[in-house]
């Protein structure tokens, strides 16, 4: 009869523990430009290597920084691009499309190596191994 207890509230343990590394997480971090301070603006996307399909796009605030909500747990590729703000020139338009999302600062278009723009060519990944991460990374410049 022990044993049965001992095997049950160990399997009730292993399920609860299971379930809680299944909950969603958040990354948040700061992209920097090589050599130049933070990378003003962009997006920045995590792709799950296990499911591409629930890929989560975020942008890149002012002062570099961004926060992605609800990943899933495991490896991701992820991916940088700042095309996306070309022709806004850092003035008032791109000030706007980035108000009221936290972080700081006007954005403005800064080219960067086109690499990053692809999950398969950017070299980037994280592993979400826990509720919250923190992914810093840096890009280079485009030549």
């Amino acid at each position: 009869m022990t044993r049965v207890v001992v095997r049950t509230t160990a399997l009730v343990a292993l399920v609860l523990i299971a379930g809680c590394s299944n909950k969603p997480a958040t990354v948040s971090g700061k992209v920097t430009l090589a050599g130049k301070g933070p990378l003003t603006g962009g997006n920045i996307t995590f792709t799950p290597t296990a499911a591409p399909d629930k890929a989560r796009t975020v942008s890149i605030q002012g002062d570099g920084t961004y926060k992605a909500l609800d990943l899933p747990r495991g490896e991701c590729k992820v991916s940088i691009e700042t095309a996306s703000l070309k022709g806004l020139g850092g003035g008032a338009a791109a000030t706007e499309s980035m108000a009221g999302m936290g972080g700081g600062g006007a954005t403005k278009y800064v080219p960067i190596d086109a690499k990053f723009a692809k999950p398969e060519t950017s070299g980037l990944t994280v592993n979400i191994d826990k509720e919250e991460v923190t992914f810093d990374t840096e890009v280079t410049p485009a030549k």
